[in-house]
C-alpha cells in the first residue's frame, strides 16, 4: 500500500486542526498512539528502528530533527522529538510528521504487509467519515 493521501490525511487530522500552540503535543500524540499499537505487534526494537529511519530519512529536509535520532526522538514518550517541534512553527511540524509517517508506514508495509499495516493503522486513525457516522448513531 502506497500511502494515500486520504490515509495520511486522516492520522494528522488532530494536527493540522490543532492550533500553533498545541501542535507540538498533537504530532507527538500520533507517534505514541502508533507506538501503542505497533510495540505489542512488532516489539520495541522495531518500533524504534522505524522511528529511527523516519527521522533519519527526512533530516535532510528538517535539519531541526538533529544530526541522529538519539532515544529521546525515537523511543517513547518521545520527549525529545517533542522538544525539537517545540523549537519549530507548526507548519514545519505538520511537514516533518507527515514525511516521517510516510517512510513509517512505508517501512511497515516491508514488514508487516500493506493490508495489515493499513488495518492496523485504521484501528487507531479511522476514516473521518466513520467517525461522524458513529457519532450520529450514538445520538
Amino acid at each position: 500500500m502506497p500511502l494515500t493521501a486520504r490515509l495520511l490525511s486522516d492520522i494528522t487530522r488532530t494536527l493540522r486542526a490543532a492550533p500553533a500552540p498545541d501542535a507540538a503535543h498533537e504530532a507527538i500524540m500520533i507517534w505514541q498512539r502508533l507506538a501503542g499499537k505497533f510495540v505489542p505487534l512488532i516489539g520495541p526494537a522495531s518500533v524504534q528502528l522505524i522511528v529511527v529511519r523516519s527521522i533519519e530519512a527526512n533530516q535532510a529536509a528538517f535539519p531541526w530533527l538533529g544530526p541522529f535520532a538519539g532515544p529521546g526522538m525515537s523511543t517513547p514518550p518521545y520527549d525529545g522529538l517533542r522538544t525539537a517541534m517545540e523549537q519549530v512553527e507548526r507548519e514545519a511540524i505538520l511537514a516533518a510528521t507527515s514525511a516521517m509517517l510516510m517512510t513509517y508506514l512505508n517501512q511497515l508495509n516491508t514488514l508487516i504487509g500493506a493490508r495489515l499495516t493499513e488495518q492496523f493503522v485504521r484501528a487507531i486513525f479511522p476514516i473521518v467519515a466513520d467517525l461522524k457516522e458513529n457519532r450520529s448513531k450514538s445520538k
